[in-house]
């Protein structure tokens, strides 16, 4: 058996102790997913290099056909696995059990046994002899037709894998896109060179293009291995997650079928044990309001959001179509049980009309109580005016005190979903009520007024003209991108440093006419209630001014 020493071996040698380092640091790892077929390119590679380097030191003939036809045992099989080993990087639903896999590698173990059978049918390679090229011993081989079938499956696993990769939507994340972008690198070398060997059209090969990319090759793949932290940082996290969502959640395409979903759909939406490539619609028999939204959604293209009570269990479900441009591409179902939130609502909700009950009923009868004490009041000779002044006061108070809390219950129950009326006309129709209180209204905005902001201005207009003893109020509307301000100032006696302070404290009250001390209390909170503020501070050159700065709703974006 003759051997030369030839500098084609070098990169090759290069490549498959490159290989083997790259093996025994993943040997670590292989409890994480996808490192098993990660393993198996690698160990392809490093047969693939190895036996490549021993053909080329091979002289005699026998000798190269053999290690020519082992080389196969990586050449066959690295398309295959770098195509499962993107299925299982991207999290894709496909290629699932043994049958699957054993089904993937059936080419490829056909391809290997006709390599190391080819003398008896010339498939791989028709004839296979040596030739001398500058000192040289290279081989003379005339491919078969098996061979060319070989390099058409392999450019299709390949390819397969590079869009798999190129269309994974995972997070938006830099550091799995240089993953991606690295792996292609590292998986298109030695096949750009193998293309360009076989275009350039040798049939004596005297520089195989393949065997200097392998180098290349296995530095991008052990790059990306330690600097990315590939296959310990992987998409792979994405599906526990997706898996282990309590929602239930469901893609499916164009046709209606399931393209995607996760455990918890097969309980919370359907019954049975595999959902893939199935029609979703019908089996939605227990939703039938989220199967209509589902059916309407080629033609009407507009998320639904339905809520349903299957006996005792509540469901909320999110049907949104997925489009690219005017083409519908599928819909995806996002469903969730929301029994325990809607029982939290219902006793929130009860326990709110049980109080506006109550506020109801202490309204009527107190209001009852102080309208016979009044009457009574007045009925009465010979008491003392002092006195009979202060129980008058006292009297007056408990009455507005009980308008107040009306007003606030109605603000409170309307949560802002009362009647509506431009800004400017609601500001007209409370200064209507104080005729000899002069009211100019400067500025416009786009805002719709509501019970609570009625609430909200009419007791700041009141305070100015019954407490600050105002006879002029000046309203100013301005606005910002993200605010609409109201600036209400009047010409009264204005506040103290301690009343600015405290005017929002619940049951401070100021001024000669002093009230229950909860108008601007109501106010603060109604505001807050909305997400918005009130500010109070002094009117130049006399008086005080009220500043209300509301939130202006965002508008959704069009997607």
């Amino acid at each position: 058996m003759g051997f030369q020493v030839t500098y084609y071996i070098i990169p090759l040698v290069l490549a498959f102790l490159l290989c083997l380092t790259v093996m025994v640091y993943l040997r670590g790892k292989r409890d994480i997913p996808g490192v098993q077929s990660f393993l198996v390119i690698i160990a392809g590679l490093a047969v693939w290099s190895f036996f490549d380097a021993c053909v080329h030191v091979m002289t005699e003939v026998q000798a190269r056909e053999f290690f020519d036809a082992a080389s196969y045992l990586g050449i066959a099989i690295v398309p295959a696995s770098w195509f499962l080993f993107t299925v299982r990087y991207t999290g894709r639903g496909v290629l699932r059990g043994r049958t699957a896999v054993a089904a993937l590698y059936t080419l490829p173990a056909i391809t290997l046994a006709l390599a190391f059978t080819y003398p008896l049918h010339g498939l791989i390679w028709s004839s296979y002899t040596t030739e001398l090229h500058n000192g040289i011993v290279v081989s003379a081989k005339v491919y078969g037709t098996w061979f060319w079938a070989h390099i058409v499956s392999s450019y299709i696993f390949v390819m397969a894998g590079i869009v798999l990769l190129l269309s994974h939507s995972t997070f938006s994340n830099n550091l799995f896109a240089r993953q991606k972008a690295i792996l292609l690198i590292g998986i298109l070398l030695p096949w750009a060179g193998n293309f360009a060997t076989l275009s350039i059209g040798m049939s004596h090969t005297v520089i195989d293009f393949t065997l200097p990319a392998f180098i290349f090759s296995c530095l991008a793949i052990i790059y990306v291995l330690f600097e990315y932290s590939l296959l310990d940082i992987v998409p792979l996290a994405q599906r526990n997650i997706f898996d282990n969502l309590s929602d239930a959640f469901v893609v499916i395409d164009a046709k209606g079928k399931v393209v995607e979903a996760n455990k918890s759909s097969k309980t919370l939406l359907v019954d049975g044990s595999d959902l893939y490539g199935r029609p979703f619609s019908p089996l939605l028999t227990r939703h039938p309001a989220v199967r209509d939204a589902l059916d309407a959604l080629p033609s009407q293209r507009e998320t639904a959001r339905i809520t349903e009570e299957l006996g005792d269990v509540a469901y909320e479900t999110t049907v949104t179509p997925l489009l690219q441009g005017s083409e519908y591409l599928g819909a995806v179902i996002l469903s969730r049980d929301i029994t325990l939130r809607k029982r939290s609502e219902d006793t929130v909700k009860e326990l709110n009309d049980m109080l506006f009950l109550i506020n109801r009923i202490l309204r009527h009868d107190i209001s009852n109580n102080l309208t016979i004490a009044r009457m009574s009041l007045e009925l009465m000779d010979g008491c003392d005016p002092d006195l009979r002044g202060r129980v008058q006061a006292s009297l007056d108070r408990s009455v507005e005190l009980i308008l107040r809390m009306k007003e606030f219950e109605s603000a409170v129950a309307h949560e802002g979903r009362g009647r509506t009326q431009r800004l400017v006309d609601l500001l007209s129709s409370i200064a209507a009520g104080y005729p000899s209180l002069h009211v100019d209204i400067n500025g416009e905005t786009g805002l719709m007024a509501d019970t609570s902001l009625y609430v909200v201005f009419e007791n700041i207009i009141r305070n100015a003209y019954v407490h600050g003893n105002a006879d002029l109020v000046t309203i100013d509307i301005t606005e910002t991108p993200d605010l609409h301000i109201v600036a209400v100032g009047d010409n009264g006696t204005g506040l103290s440093s301690v009343a600015k302070e405290h005017a929002f404290d619940e049951g401070f009250s100021y001024g000669r006419r002093k009230g229950t001390g909860m108008g601007l209390y109501i106010v603060k909170k109604l505001m807050e209630q909305q997400g918005g503020s009130v500010e109070i501070g002094d009117n130049y050159p006399r008086g005080a001014r009220v500043t209300v700065k509301i939130k202006k709703e965002k508008k959704a974006a069009n997607p």
